[in-house]
């Protein structure tokens, strides 16, 4: 396994980096932003990759602490520009252009807490898919709402080529890395995440590393 940080490349995004404005506290700095990340190198191509964390519908089926994934806007990418448009339909395919959500419903819930929340999501094809809820959402098209849990919410994952030595494609590999930062509406609650925040990211990829196994099986090809 691999831990070293992703390297940057250019690629086209539908949406502005919803990292870019991340801040280290609220404005009035009582409530910190907790931030926590975790990378693996899974032994698949990266694009093979990003089209299941691109599946959002799917991910209350084996994304811990998710219980409900409900994609209700499409981003459509047409094939001879980088011009987009958003719809609310079933996001399938269509003969005028690859569809990519681009708005969902999630609920997230351990313990005694659930939370419902409307996130805007940032499709970059073949690189990155991020989730962005709370305030920070109206930057990206959404509706900016605070809940009773979270006041903002950014997440994001990213897949990067590892070079591999012969080229050949059933050697690929791809470092894989989630990122996610949060500020809670409770100072109470952010007290009792900040224990065991750190392990969430960890559990989170490995939860993603079995869909990609159940998926692809042991080198990248889709059963």
């Amino acid at each position: 396994m691999s831990s070293k940080p992703p390297s940057l490349h250019p690629h086209r995004t539908f949406l502005p980096n919803p990292f870019a404005s991340s801040t280290s506290t609220e404005p009035n700095g009582s409530i910190p932003l907790q931030s926590i990340s975790a990378t693996r190198t899974l032994p698949y191509p990266r694009e093979q990759l990003y089209e299941i964390i691109a599946d959002v519908n799917a991910y209350s089926s084996y994304l811990p602490y998710c219980r409900c994934s409900e994609v209700t806007a499409w981003t459509t990418m047409l094939p001879t520009s980088t011009s987009t448009t958003t719809s609310h339909n079933d996001g399938q395919q269509s003969q005028h252009g690859r569809r990519y959500p681009a708005e969902a419903i999630l609920e997230v819930g351990w313990s005694a807490f659930t939370e419902r929340f409307t996130s805007r999501i940032v499709c970059e094809p073949g690189v990155a898919v991020s989730a962005v809820a709370g305030k920070d959402a109206a930057e990206f098209g959404g509706a900016a709402a605070d809940t009773s849990l979270l006041i903002r919410c950014r997440t994001k994952w990213k897949f990067e080529d590892v070079p591999s030595a012969r080229g050949a494609e059933e050697d690929a590999n791809t470092d894989v890395s989630l990122a996610l930062d949060f500020v809670l509406a409770n100072p109470m609650y952010a007290a009792m995440s900040a224990a065991v925040a750190p392990k969430v990211a960890g559990i989170m990829i490995e939860a993603f590393e079995r869909r990609a196994r159940e998926l692809l099986g042991e080198r990248g090809r889709r059963r």
